[in-house]
């Protein structure tokens, strides 16, 4: 997923998206970080502690619930830990 325009496009994206709140914006951010700071191009296996640290999330319910409504909302695809060793997750196209 090319990096030129990803954060004007996310900002027309949640504008409309009243489902979206601060916390939401939050992790999108870090894990958007992470995407282009480690250079992922596909898939990328999670660490929510430096997740939760980057998004300043404190709490790992409200960072899980976080995770689950960026997949049902299209953001992001999360692939919750399932007998790998972490999770994963893949960006979509906004």
């Amino acid at each position: 997923m090319g990096s030129e325009n990803w954060l004007h496009e996310f900002y027309e994206t949640i504008e409309e998206d009243s489902r979206i709140t601060v916390t939401h914006v939050s992790l999108y951010i870090a894990i958007r970080f992470i995407w282009e700071n480690d250079r992922v191009v596909d898939c990328m296996e999670i660490d929510r502690s430096r997740l939760m640290m980057l998004g300043k999330i404190s709490s790992r319910v409200t960072y899980d619930k976080c995770m689950h409504s960026l997949h049902e909302f299209g953001y992001i695809q999360y692939m919750p830990y399932c007998g790998r060793r972490k999770s994963e997750l893949r960006l979509r196209k906004l």
